[in-house]
């Protein structure tokens, strides 16, 4: 399925938004937010105010475990 924040950009290259990662995890853009607060996704990258995730983040994100940020960065 491809969502509309996936189609390439000019460099090749598409990135997610808040709505696709809730897609892609069966949760609500909510929790999204919660757990960007939380430190718990891979690190977005910021344009303006909005958060976007490079696909391959988030998939490699999903196969590790969904471990989060700070446990990755050996922070706990």
């Amino acid at each position: 399925m491809t969502f509309p924040s996936e189609i390439p950009n000019k460099a090749g290259r598409s990135l997610l938004d808040v709505s696709d990662v809730a897609h892609r995890l069966g949760c609500t853009p909510t929790t999204i937010y919660k757990w960007i607060a939380d430190d718990k996704l891979p690190k977005s990258i910021k344009l303006g105010n909005r958060h976007r995730w490079r696909p391959s983040d988030i998939e490699k994100w999903i196969d590790d475990g969904g471990t989060d940020a700070t446990e990755r960065r050996g922070l706990k």
